[in-house]
C-alpha cells in the first residue's frame, strides 16, 4: 500500500478536510515515477500535494516494454481517496528510542530505531521520520559555533484506570 491511514496531513484532520485525488504518473524505464501531475483535485492543495508527494516516493512498477521487449517509460492513472478516520484507536502502551546525529551543517546521520516496544508494526516506519527531515538548525556550542551532537528522542505511552 502507498499511502495508508497514518499518512493523513495532520492539519487536514484538524480542518475535517477530505476528498479525492486523480492523477497520472510518469514513470520511467526504470518503474520508478518521475512525475505526478493532478488531474483532479480534491480541493485541498495540501491534499493534493501530499497524495502526489508519497506517490512519487513510495510508487514502484515493473517497467513497460516496447515491442522489442525493451523497458519504456509508461503513465499510470489512478486516484486516492482521503476518508477522515471515523474513529481513532486508543494509544497502546509503548516505547520509542530514536537516535541520531545532527552535524554542523544540519543535516542528519547515523539514525537508528534504538527501540520500539509496543508499537504496531504498520507504524514503525513512521517512527523515524525526524531523520528523513533534510535539514536542521545546527547546534551552537558556547562561542556560537556551529557543532555536532547525538540526539536521543524518547516517547512513551502509559494507561492507567481512573478512580
Amino acid at each position: 500500500m502507498w499511502i495508508g491511514d497514518d499518512d493523513y496531513p495532520p492539519e487536514a484532520l484538524k480542518d475535517n478536510i477530505e476528498g479525492n485525488v486523480s492523477f497520472v504518473l510518469t514513470v520511467g524505464p526504470d518503474g520508478l515515477p518521475s512525475e505526478c501531475k493532478v488531474t483532479g483535485t480534491s480541493g485541498s492543495a495540501l491534499l493534493d500535494d501530499t497524495a502526489c508527494s508519497l506517490l512519487i516516493k513510495r510508487a514502484r512498477f515493473e517497467p513497460a516494454r516496447d515491442a522489442q521487449d525493451q523497458p519504456v517509460s509508461a503513465t499510470y492513472t489512478n486516484r486516492v481517496r482521503w476518508v477522515l478516520p471515523r474513529t481513532v484507536p486508543a494509544p497502546k502502551e509503548s516505547n520509542v528510542e530514536l537516535s541520531f546525529v545532527i552535524t554542523k551543517d544540519g543535516s542528519v546521520t547515523d539514525c537508528n530505531l534504538v527501540d520500539a516496544k509496543g508499537v504496531p508494526a504498520e507504524t514503525i516506519g513512521h517512527l523515524t521520520d525526524p531523520c528523513i527531515r533534510t535539514e536542521y538548525d545546527p547546534y551552537l556550542d558556547d562561542l556560537g559555533n556551529p557543532v555536532a551532537r547525538k540526539v536521543t528522542m524518547r516517547t512513551s505511552v502509559t494507561s492507567e484506570p481512573v478512580k
